[in-house]
This record gives structure tokens, C-alpha cells and sequence, in this order.
């Protein structure tokens, strides 16, 4: 377990650089400004998608890892329900375009724009079940290969784009969309699309996918919500710097999410579940991390963005303990979800978690700006890590 989630992390380590060098190119071009409407842009996408997203990417995995239905089937269901959607999307869009143009400030809804917020909406849908596809069938190495090609392409094409268009956000939002096409075809082959089933989705739906659905959802809202309000309470200068902190925060968060990958993967095809030691190695490399994090950040933000970017450090620091609290959840999720099928614990804890942030938010955010968001969020994630082990604990001994 420790050897494949080694190499998990050698692969999101390049994934990381990748996305490392996105982020300076963005940044840099279009400064915080920029990066925040861009920022708003796809982060309501993302929170869109969400509201659409019933766990199908567990679902993808549960069915072709543990019911062992052939990847066609599913794969060529959900393309069929993930374009629905996306059309009731567009329509809504095109409804109430007057209201979102003040949500989405500084980007225009046009005949141009909106079908593109279609599409980007329909590749966030579909870019989330892939990744899913390769761990239900206990292929971590097809899974490796994929994100790692996923990341490569994103820088490409968008970083490309924003260079062609002289650092425009709707540059960046135009090869956002390119990438997702790109994406969608390589993906169509991989899994090769050839029944539907909808029936079968519902059923899994039914039993886990409701779960999945609320603790993505609210998991999504504890950690993008509060971009939300701070681009609304306050500006999209501050967004970008708040943003651009809890990017770099986000970055310890590799390890867990990495060995989560591998764990899911052996609990989904009955392997053995990893040891005690396994998970002690797991939580020290994550504390280790967050010290060398707190201590480097500085030249860090000076080398990658330049000194516009200075207020990230202190943002930053505060986001720090919670990010190292909730990478807790993070791993054991593996085992909730692959061996138990018990992801009503992971909605528990990221509800609550939610409602704390969001009353902390409201509160601190109007006067303190993204330090405010930034002491929200860590109460927030480290309160939800203690939620997550007590019921974690329960559940072991109930489960025996």
C-alpha cells in the first residue's frame, strides 16, 4: 500500500508542478484582479455542478468495481444523463440572465458566452466521474496516468489561450472549455460508451449516491463557498489573493488524497485495508508538511506570484491547522465509502462543518476581509476532524 501510494505521490507531485505553473501564468497575467473574475466564473460552474452531481463518480466505481457491470454500460448511461442536464443548465442560464450577471461580476452573459457555460458545466460533470472509472476497476496506475495527462493538457490549452488573449479572463474561460473537449474525447475512448441503463444508476443512486451527492456537496460549500461571499461582501482583489492561498494551502492536502486513491481502490476489490502504521505514516508526513509549509511560504509566494501577492502568506498561515485536521477525513473516507458503504458519517461531518463556516464567514469575512474567510475555514475544518474520528470510532465498533 505504501509502495502504490508513493508513487500516487510522485504522480500528483508533477500534477502539482503543473498546475503550480497554471496558476503563475494566470496570476501573473491577469493579476488579482483578473484571477478573480476568472475564479468567480468557474467556481460557479463547479457549485452548479454539484447541485446536479448525485454521486455518480462513486456510483461509476461501486458498479463496475463491486457489482462488476461492464464500464460501457455505465459510462455511456451517465453520458446520456450528464447531457440532460447540461441542457436544463443552458436553459436556465439563458432564464435568468439578468439575475447571474450580478452573481458572475465582471463576466458578460451573451448568445457567445452562455452555450460555453453549457459546456463547461457538462465537462465538469464528466471530468469528475472518470477518475472513478480507472479505481473501479483497481487500475491506480491507468488512474495515475490519467490525471496526469489531465493536467497537462489544462496547462496547454489554457495557458495558451490566456497568453493568445493578452490575459484576459475570458481567455482563460474559452481554454477552459477547449480542455474539457479535449478531455471528453480522449476519455470516450478509453471507456467506450456502448449501452444505457438508467434504471441500474438509479438503483445505486438510491442506495449511496444520495450520500455521496450531500457530502459533496456541502464538502464543496465548506471549501468554495466562502470565495462566494468574499467576491460578493468584499472584491475580486480580495478573492484573488484568498484564492490563491487556499490553492497553495491545499497542496498538503496531495499525501491524503493520494493514499485515499490507493485505499479505495484495494477496499472497492476486497484487498486488504491498510495497518494502524500505515495510517501513523500517513497523518506525520501531512504535520511534516504543514511546518515546512509555514515556514517556506514567504519566498515561496515571492518567487511564484511577485510581491502583489504578499497578503497570500498571512492568509496562509491562518489556513494552516485546519487543513492539517481535516486531511484526516481525507484518508479514512477510503474505508467509509469502499469497505462499509457508510457515506452518511463524511455528510454529517462536512454539514456541520458547513454551518459553522458559513456563520463564522458572515460574521468575520464583512470586517476582515480574507483573513476573516481564512480563520473561518480553519475553525471550521478542525472542528469537523474531531466530528469525523468520534463517528468514525463508532462506526468500528459497530461494524465490529
Amino acid at each position: 500500500m505504501i509502495k502504490e501510494g508513493l508513487y500516487t505521490i510522485s504522480t500528483r507531485v508533477v500534477v502539482l508542478i503543473l498546475s503550480i505553473m497554471l496558476s503563475v501564468i494566470l496570476n501573473r497575467m491577469m493579476g488579482p484582479a483578473g484571477k478573480g473574475i476568472y475564479t468567480g466564473v468557474i467556481v460557479f460552474i463547479q457549485t452548479a455542478g454539484m447541485l446536479f452531481f448525485w454521486g455518480y463518480d462513486v456510483v461509476f466505481s461501486i458498479l463496475t468495481g463491486k457489482r462488476k457491470v461492464r464500464a460501457g454500460i455505465v459510462s455511456g448511461t451517465l453520458l446520456v444523463i450528464f447531457l440532460v442536464l447540461s441542457t436544463i443548465f443552458t436553459i436556465i442560464m439563458y432564464v435568468s440572465k439578468s439575475i447571474l450577471e450580478n452573481v458572475l461580476v465582471g463576466f458578460s452573459l451573451n448568445m457567445f458566452t452562455i452555450p460555453i457555460m453549457g459546456f463547461l458545466f457538462f465537462s465538469e460533470l464528466w471530468l469528475r466521474v472518470i477518475p472513478d472509472g480507472f479505481l473501479g476497476r483497481g487500475d491506480v496506475r491507468g488512474f495515475n496516468l490519467f490525471i496526469l495527462f489531465n493536467a497537462l493538457i489544462k496547462l496547454i490549452v489554457i495557458g495558451l489561450a490566456v497568453f493568445l488573449l493578452l490575459g484576459s479572463p475570458a481567455g482563460g474561460i474559452l481554454g477552459y472549455s477547449i480542455y474539457g473537449f479535449i478531455i471528453l474525447v480522449f476519455s470516450l475512448f478509453i471507456f467506450k460508451p456502448d449501452g444505457f441503463n438508467p434504471g441500474l444508476i438509479l438503483e445505486e443512486v438510491k442506495h449511496i449516491g444520495i450520500w455521496i451527492f450531500l457530502s459533496d456537496l456541502f464538502a464543496f460549500l465548506l471549501y468554495r463557498f466562502d470565495f462566494l461571499l468574499l467576491n460578493g461582501l468584499k472584491d475580486s482583489y480580495s478573492l484573488g489573493i484568498y484564492s490563491t492561498a487556499v490553492f497553495m494551502g491545499e497542496v498538503i492536502w496531495l499525501v491524503p488524497v493520494s493514499f485515499y486513491n490507493v485505499i479505495y481502490a484495494g477496499a472497492i476489490s476486497s484487498k486488504k485495508i491498510p495497518e494502524r502504521r500505515d495510517f501513523f505514516i500517513i497523518f506525520t508526513s501531512v504535520i511534516i508538511l504543514g511546518i515546512i509549509g509555514c515556514i517556506f511560504i514567504k519566498p515561496v509566494v515571492l518567487f511564484l506570484y511577485g510581491r502583489d501577492f504578499l497578503p497570500v502568506v498571512g492568509i496562509f498561515r491562518l489556513l494552516l491547522p485546519g487543513i492539517v485536521f481535516f486531511s484526516i477525513p481525507k484518508v479514512l473516507n477510503a474505508i467509509v465509502i469502499g469497505k462499509y458503504e457508510r457515506p452518511a458519517i463524511i455528510t454529517t461531518t462536512v454539514i456541520s462543518s458547513f454551518l459553522l463556516n458559513l456563520i463564522l464567514d458572515l460574521i468575520l469575512i464583512p470586517v476582515l476581509g480574507g483573513t476573516g474567510a481564512a480563520i473561518g475555514t480553519s475553525i471550521s475544518y478542525t472542528t469537523g476532524a474531531i466530528i469525523y474520528l468520534f463517528l468514525f470510532v463508532r462506526l468500528k465498533k459497530w461494524e465490529g
